[in-house]
């Protein structure tokens, strides 16, 4: 079953989200105990209906709740709740998500201690934010292509404009002049860029992070995820990197894709200290 849900924080912000749940269960019910995964999309301007989601469809099978997010800058809530987001990346995302989260335990669609994250491309640069900006809320992450800092990203992504434009900088068409011609607003963008990063706050993760990533990404090339790799290992973290030969943005290859989706289900069994669900497809 499939329930559209609108949350309102304390500061009377609403955040919209998708609950899909196994089967028997509804809307004001217990979901047993069963896990929990938050899914929001990518974009950041996009948007998760309630068509067929392959991978809520897989989760839901294994057991757990699947819960899709439109944070605030998702489309079909009017052109303020686009621009809501812009100059706050890395911030109201976040924090919609950190809500849906806390939501879901009180309507008792999941445990707070079996809560787990999906994301991919700007929903992965949600969960490598929420990792250091709530390190405690999720059990596990499982992050496909992310954004880690956006500062480095600048000069190597084929979208240099996202970069800018969702952070309130100067456009791509500007910026270039303005590296030329002013170092201390070069200065200043690079470092704004790098505060709205998932990397600023790489020292506070204390979660299991994996990472999925196809190595021709020219939107989030795979350094970006092979340098947050490194640094949560030096922080002792358990972090697993995977990389898929041929694969751009989306990992999109059929059998490749499954393998995203049954190497983040036995990442999550790791962490889940009451796990029971099973793949019998899974291997070594």
């Amino acid at each position: 079953p499939r329930t559209r849900i609108s949350s309102t924080n304390t500061c009377g912000e609403v955040v919209h989200y998708i609950s899909v749940v196994p089967g028997g269960h509804h809307h004001h019910s217990t979901s047993s105990g069963s896990p929990a995964v938050i899914f929001p999309h990518g974009g950041p301007h996009s948007v998760t209906t309630t068509g067929f989601n392959a991978a809520a469809a897989f989760f839901v099978q294994l057991g757990f709740s699947c819960h899709l997010v439109n944070y605030r800058g998702s489309l079909s809530w009017g052109q303020a709740a686009i621009k809501a987001l812009k100059g706050r990346c890395g911030d109201v995302d976040v924090a919609d998500c950190a809500q849906v989260a806390e939501d879901i335990v009180s309507r008792g669609f999941g445990l707070a201690n079996r809560m787990f994250f999906l994301g991919g491309s700007h929903s992965g640069f949600i969960g490598a934010h929420l990792a250091g900006q709530y390190p405690t809320l999720f059990n596990a992450y499982s992050l496909r292509n992310p954004v880690t800092n956006i500062a480095a990203m600048a000069a190597a992504t084929d979208i240099a404009d996202w970069c800018l434009e969702e952070l309130g900088l100067p456009g791509a068409s500007e910026f270039p002049a303005q590296l030329g011609l002013d170092a201390e607003s070069a200065k200043a963008a690079m470092e704004t860029m790098f505060a709205a990063s998932p990397h600023a706050y790489v020292h506070s993760v204390v979660r299991p992070v994996l990472q999925c990533i196809g190595d021709s990404d020219r939107r989030v090339p795979p350094f970006q995820a092979r340098q947050y790799h490194a640094a949560l290992l030096e922080r002792g973290i358990d972090a697993k990197l995977l990389v898929y030969p041929g694969q751009g943005h989306p990992i999109s290859k059929p059998d490749m894709e499954g393998d995203v989706y049954v190497n983040t289900a036995r990442w999550f069994a790791l962490y889940d200290s009451a796990s029971d669900y099973t793949i019998s497809a899974m291997t070594s």
